[in-house]
């Protein structure tokens, strides 16, 4: 039996099956051919035929990248489609090197600028927790991985969660980053998140000086956006099948003739 690790993925762009081992400790790229994908919650299962194996591969990802990622997109793009849509000219997903920011947007407020970076993580059924866990911490709480959900002490968590707030928000890079893009501008810091595993770690964020924006809000906003207010590129399309099912069915009836 091939035991499959949570970095596990089928490529698309160059036709391989990516298998990060949990036994060996190491990975495989193979060549291979999809022939079914099924995605159940919270695991997905890919059967896959490869050249390099004489029997099909069946293999159980606990979180598999592909199902993640859409996820993340769609939930990034609709949050752009939300901020387009109260005012801010947004850019989405810059990189450098392996720093990456989800959002900047800025907007006129009277006679100034206003400008929000904006972090998305959003999960509907969450298999662990936002901060991650050190080697240590793995090792004092026989954690397989960095991103277990075994039960944390608070002061765990709260050291998860600083790092977190670092990485996304006030390392030297993403200051830099920030700076790049805008010179000069005092960026709010904003948090869009879902349903999480433990709601300690929002009050953790939330103290560490980033506003929480609920995934529930934005879809309400967007739902609640009327023909003829500004609206955006990103999410458009999905936004606009929201607000049609939020709406009267009579009423959406009308409208559509």
């Amino acid at each position: 039996m091939l035991l499959v690790g949570p970095n596990s993925g089928f490529s698309p762009e160059s036709r391989t099956l990516r298998l990060v081992t949990t036994r060996w400790r190491h990975s495989l790229d193979l060549p291979a051919q999809v022939r079914f994908v099924g995605f159940g919650s919270p695991t997905a299962h890919i059967v896959v035929f490869s050249p390099a194996y004489p029997s099909v591969i069946e293999c159980t990802l606990i979180s598999i990248r592909i199902g993640r990622q859409k996820v993340a997109l769609l939930a990034e793009q609709l949050v752009d489609e939300w901020l387009n849509r109260i005012g801010f000219f947004t850019v989405r997903g810059i990189k450098s090197g392996v720093n990456e920011i989800d959002l900047l947007g800025v907007r006129p407020r009277g006679h100034e600028l206003e400008g929000w970076h904006v972090e998305v993580q959003v999960s509907f059924r969450p298999v662990s927790y936002i901060g991650r866990l050190s080697k240590e911490d793995q090792a004092e709480l026989g954690a397989k991985s960095a991103s277990s959900a075994k039960r944390r002490p608070q002061a765990v968590i709260a050291k998860g969660i600083q790092q977190w707030i670092e990485k996304k928000f006030y390392s030297i890079r993403k200051q830099e980053m920030r700076e790049q893009c805008w010179k000069g501008m005092a960026w709010k810091h904003k948090f869009v998140h879902g349903v999480v595993l433990d709601r300690i770690e929002l009050q953790m964020i939330e103290q560490g000086g980033i506003e929480l924006i609920s995934f529930h809000d934005v879809l309400r906003s967007l739902c609640e956006h009327k023909p003829g207010e500004l609206f955006g590129g990103a999410g458009t399309d999905i936004a606009e099948i929201m607000r049609y099912f939020a709406n009267d069915p009579e009423q959406a009836t009308l409208q559509a003739q």
